[in-house]
């Protein structure tokens, strides 16, 4: 029982590993642009910023914010290794160990969601079913549990 047990993780967490992306090239340095601040402004001006250009200088920051993250993921395009981990551990809660592997496939997938979501890695899709996959497998092996007790 101990071996399947160990070899399921070991078979989990093989597949889930992405040999590519930690073998991979860093990305190319992006060409450092300076935002001034608004207290920068303040000092050339010599007086305050008017509320529209308050406004200006923030979104100002948000766009150059959009695009470092833009130019970060252009440069990380090999994949998204914590959606995939999390769908296979969540796939695989639904058979065995749905105690260890449905948390474990839950938190991999929120990690997924959240990188395809900040800096527009692909696969949010696969991170989605593994975080349902997870919740089922988790759910399930507690009824079993339950029943069993």
């Amino acid at each position: 029982m101990i071996r399947i047990i160990l070899f399921s993780l070991f078979l989990a967490l093989s597949i889930s590993t992405d040999v590519a992306a930690a073998v991979a090239a860093p990305p190319p340095a992006m060409t450092e642009t300076v935002v001034p601040t608004r207290a920068d402004l303040e000092a050339e001006l010599g007086r305050k910023l008017t509320f529209r250009e308050r406004l200006a200088v923030k979104a100002l920051k948000r766009q150059h914010k959009k695009q470092a993250r833009k130019a970060a993921a252009a440069g990380n395009e090999n994949g998204n290794g914590m959606a995939v981990a999390g769908f296979v551990c969540g796939v695989v809660s639904l058979f065995l160990l749905g105690v260890v592997l449905g948390p474990l496939g839950i938190v991999f997938s929120a990690i997924g969601m959240r990188k395809s979501k900040r800096e527009g890695r692909p696969l949010k899709g696969l991170a989605i079913a593994g975080l349902v996959c997870g919740i089922v497998g988790l759910v399930g092996a507690i009824a079993i549990i339950a029943a069993l007790s």
